[in-house]
Parts: structure tokens; sequence; C-alpha cells
């Protein structure tokens, strides 16, 4: 019986015969839907844009190979390396997160999935530990003088065979990570997407238990110039009485329905709506706390959100454009975006945008435009500006809604150079802020907002090979002058300097190995103090303390290894041991480990 058996598996492994060898005819398609359902679909129509990623273009970008291979759990992971932004954890995994450029807040961040804004309504600005990024392509982040913007844009079927991925891991302050992600090309008409994620941790000595659960599905009928997407996200945190944080759970979900259609070459358009809710059960006050029914049971958020976009494209210009409106009352009713950009030649190229908002009967209007000349004799040149006013939802009382609007104008100035395989560049800028708000997130939703102030900085950029294409460096250093006293999430110097080494030296590509050294230092900066503020009258003054952030000097590693499909990886953060705080009282020491593996199977 074994030697059958043994003999029937290397017969399968060996390449059949041609048809003709058998004698026989080649049984002809039947139809044309089984013909289809051995090519690969087509993809969901896209939007012209985008822009070149860069440091002087002040963009960066992953794809899917690169955020294989980064090994980063949530999206703070990837901002931790971009010159000027400051990530702010409110713990270890699970506890909320948020991120900044150059001390910008709630305002300036802005989360957007395929074109789709992820409003958010559990304060006023989205918690980056909320989305997994099993189920994203591609991850790219604009940072601007008045915030980031984190473009997401998630899985689509590429081949004709299903496409899935599976990610465990393991923490070192007791965590552990579970993913799964499944692409189907061809499922009732269109290709079906699902994915789910699972975080556990007890955080720092045991007294931070969490669990951050997230599931997205996806479905569409499209072809090559018009399409129908339906999309749903959830995400679910759950913490126990130890926790410092609200106590139960967290729950949000997005349902978005896009259209598309391309009516000409370059010129494409789309209608969305989407339904976001936000669900978080209030601790139970004791009975003489209570005052009768006027403290609910259960926080819970709504709104729908609807509106187009168009984007057209020719050989020298680029245009894009969205209309967006919300019917929750926190959120911007009516918003209009446009952006042009223009490239008469290839040696220089000017933009400009527009963002438009409408809160509670007030306008605000935020612009920015940038021209650059591109290298000539290795050396280019840019310069960017923007001003105007954004606006944070803001979910507390009317007569002090209006705190949260940010004037914000500056500007950045520098060069670029690559030269011998050395890229590198340097930049002076300068941003005015006439207030900060709070991120509005579970560490500093009790606050008000804080003085701005004008912040004055140079920046510079290095990356070089050392040997080969094997070896590499790179750096860079931040280095402001601020206001006194500064406001919060503001370190006046943030440096990092990597050492890099990776390898494939296989004509395949079945083997990949990178391994990374970082330094990283970031300068004392203030952040909300955890005792009570003074509430902020009508008019919106306020008077909250603040409390020092020690500086902090940290060394990691990371190490990952890819052999055909199959990923190992270890995260070695803060090996020296450094008790960082981003917050008061929220110390997150070191050494954190992380490692795990990734498989991806076709078929």
């Amino acid at each position: 019986m074994l030697r059958h058996i043994l003999r029937c598996v290397a017969l399968a492994a060996q390449d059949p015969p041609p048809p003709d060898s058998l004698n026989v005819e080649a049984a002809p398609v039947d139809s044309l839907e089984q013909a289809a359902d051995t090519l690969p679909p087509p993809l969901f129509v896209d939007l012209p844009g985008g822009r070149a990623p860069g440091w002087g273009a002040g963009t960066w970008r992953w794809d899917r190979d690169d955020l294989l291979m980064a090994g980063a759990i949530t999206l703070a992971d990837l901002l931790d390396g971009i010159p000027g932004v400051t990530t702010v954890r409110g713990g270890f995994h699970g506890q909320p997160q948020a991120a900044g450029a150059f001390g910008s807040t709630a305002p300036g961040l802005r989360v957007e999935v395929d074109g789709f804004v992820l409003d958010p309504l559990g304060g006023g600005a989205f918690d980056l530990a909320r989305f997994a990024l099993v189920n994203v392509d591609e991850v790219v982040v604009e940072r601007r003088l008045d915030g980031l913007r984190i473009r997401l844009r998630t899985t689509q079927a590429r081949d004709a065979e299903p496409y899935s991925r599976i990610e465990a891991g393991l923490g070192q302050p007791d965590a552990n990570q579970f993913r799964g992600m499944l692409v189907v090309p061809h499922f009732l008409i269109g290709p079906l997407g699902l994915a789910i994620d699972r975080l556990e941790t007890e955080g720092l000595d045991a007294n931070e238990p969490a669990v951050v659960m997230g599931g997205w599905g996806s479905w569409g009928i499209q072809n090559e110039r018009r399409g129908v997407r339906v999309e749903f996200i959830q995400s679910t945190v759950e913490r126990e009485a130890e926790s410092p944080w609200p106590v139960a759970s967290a729950e949000r979900r997005d349902m978005i329905v896009r259209a598309r259609n391309r009516f000409l070459p370059g010129l494409t358009a789309e209608i969305f709506a989407g339904a976001s809710s936000f669900d978080h059960p209030l601790p139970a006050l004791p009975p003489e706390e209570e005052g009768g029914d006027s403290i609910p049971a259960e926080l819970a958020r709504e709104s729908v959100a609807f509106g187009a976009r168009v984007a057209g494209e020719g050989a020298w210009w680029l245009a894009e454009g969205a209309l967006r409106g919300r019917t929750a009352d926190e959120l911007p009713g009516a918003e209009l975006e446009g952006a042009v950009r223009l490239r008469p030649h290839g040696l220089v190229e000017v933009e400009g945008e527009v963002l438009r908002s409408n809160l509670a009967g007030a306008g605000a209007t935020a612009w920015s435009a940038r021209a650059a000349v591109q290298p000539l004799a290795g050396v280019g040149l840019f310069a960017e500006v923007s001003g105007g006013a954004r606006v944070a939802p803001f979910f507390g009382p009317d007569s002090i809604r209006a705190g949260w609007r940010e004037d914000r104008s500056g500007w950045r100035v520098g060069a670029e150079a690559l030269r011998w395989g050395i890229h590198a560049g340097a930049a002076a800028l300068r941003v005015n802020s006439d207030t900060v708000p709070p991120f509005d997130l579970p560490f500093d939703s009790a606050h008000g907002r804080f003085d701005g102030g004008a912040v004055n900085g140079l920046e510079a950029f290095v990356r070089a090979p050392l040997w080969r294409d094997i070896l590499a460096a790179e750096g860079w250093i931040v280095e402001l002058t601020g206001p006194e006293p500064l406001p919060p999430y503001l370190p006046l110097r943030t440096w990092r300097g990597v050492l890099e080494a990776r390898i494939a030296p296989l004509e395949s590509g079945n083997l990949d190995v990178l391994g990374r050294l970082e330094a990283r230092h970031r300068s004392a900066m203030f952040a909300p103090a955890s005792s009570a503020p003074v509430p902020p009258d009508p008019a919106g003054a306020l008077t909250p303390a603040l409390a020092v952030m020690e500086a902090r000097t940290q060394m990691d590693g990371y190490l990952a290894i890819r052999i055909i499909d199959v990923l190992a990886y270890i995260r070695y953060e803060d090996f020296t041991g450094v008790r960082a705080r981003d917050l008061p009282d929220r110390p997150v020491p070191g050494p954190r480990i992380f490692y795990g593996v990734k498989w991806r199977f076709r078929n």
C-alpha cells in the first residue's frame, strides 16, 4: 500500500504530458465564464494621482513587499522613521497612539482608505493603534508643515489564483499576535477579500491587559473601465479594569461603497458613501453620583459620509478634486478639496492644494503650494509654503468647539543632491501656529487647547552606500527653536542613524536577508500633565498644566529573513533599557522584543 501511495505522489509531482501524447483532444472552453476564471481579475479602476516618494517631496511610500519586510505592528511603527514626526504612545501595544509633524496635533492628522477619510469618532484624531496592516498593499505618508496625511490602499486580487497570508508573532513583555488574510479573484462575479487581526498583551508589569481585534472584508464587480466595490472595516479594543485608560470595550465599524468610472484615458471619477459608528460602554457611577438619567450607559456616535472624487492627468498636468459631506454635527459637514500639479517641461514642477471645511457654521481654509527644480547636474531645489486654518472634530459643548480650530502657516526651502550613489539634502523651515489643540484621545482628552507660537528649524538627511549594494548608512537630524513655553509634543531635536545590510544572493530571488541597527534620539518635550487641568472657559481659554518628558537615546535592532514565501523576523527595540516616556506616568521601558513568522500562499 505504501509503495503505491509513494508512486502516485511521484507521478503527481511530474509535469503533465501534453494533450497530444494522451491521444485525446484538449477539452475546449465551454463558456466565457470558465475562461474568465483562469485569468487574473481586472484591478479596481484607479484615480490618477500620487507623488513620487522622496525626502525633498516630504513623501514616503511602502508597497506590499516593503510592508512584509518592515515588521511593523501598527502605523506608528512606520511613522517612527520619518524626520520631524513625533509619535505619541499611550503605553505598550494595545494602547492609544497618535503622531504629528513639527508639533501638529489633531487638526493635521488625516487617515484615508482608498480616498475615504476615516473620520475620528472616538476623539479629535484617529487612533493609529486601531488600523491593522495585514490587508494593506500600500502606505503613503505625506508630511506637510501643517500635519500628516496617511493614504492607505487595501489589498486587491492580482493573480488568477487565490492569495493568502498568515502572520503569527510573540512579544515581550507578554504579547501575541495573529493575522490572516485571503483574497479570492472570482467569487460571485467579482473578487473577494477577507482579513482578521488580533493582538493581545498584558502590558507593563502585566498591569495593562488589552486586546485589539480587527476585521476587514471587500467585494466588488469591476472591469478595466468601471466598477463598484463594497468594503467593511471593524476594530475593537478591550481593556480590563487594570488599564489606565477607559474600561471595557470600544468598537468602530466602517461600511464603504464606491463606484468608479474611467470616462476618458486619464480621466476617472468616483462617487462614494460610507457609514461609520463608534460604540463605547461607559463605566457605571455610584448611585449617589448618577444624578438620575443624565449620564448614559453607553457612548454611541454615528456618521454618514458621502461625496464624489474626480482626477485627470495629461502629459504635463494633473488635477484632483473631492467634495465630501457628513451627517455628524461634530465633523465638518461640507468639505471641498482640490489639487493641481503642473510640469510644463522636465525641470520644473509646481503644485498647489486647498482644503475648505465647514464645522458648526464656521469655515476654515487650509492651502499649500510647492515648487521643485528637478536635479540638474545631480542637484535639485525645492520650496513649499502653507497657510490657513484646519479644524479637528470636537465632541464637547458647542460653546467651546471653536477651540479646536488651528491657524497654522509655514515655509520650507532646501536642496537635495544625488551623486556617486549618495543621496543628501538640507532644508530650512518655519512653522507658526496660534494654538495647539490636543489629540483628544484618552491620554489628553481632559485637556483644553495649548498656546502655539513660531518654530524655526533646520533639517538634514543623507543615505550613502558603504560596500557594494549590500551595506549602506542613513541618517537624519531635525533641529528646532521654539517659543517659551514650548507647546506639547514638540521635541526641539530629533535624529536617527541607521546601518543597514541587505543581500539577495540567489538569482531566483528566493532568499532575502535584511538587517538593521539603529540609534535614535529625541530631546525633552512637554506633554499634558496627568493631573486634571483647569476647565476652559466659554471663549476657549485654557490653563492646562504640562509635564516634561525626559530626553532619550535608544538603540534598536531588526532582522528579517525571507525564504521563498516564508519570512521570519525579530524586532529588538531599546536593547540598552532606556525608560522612555511619551506621556506622564506612562513609561515604555526596554528592551522590547517582537518576533514572528509570515507565510504567503497561492492557490
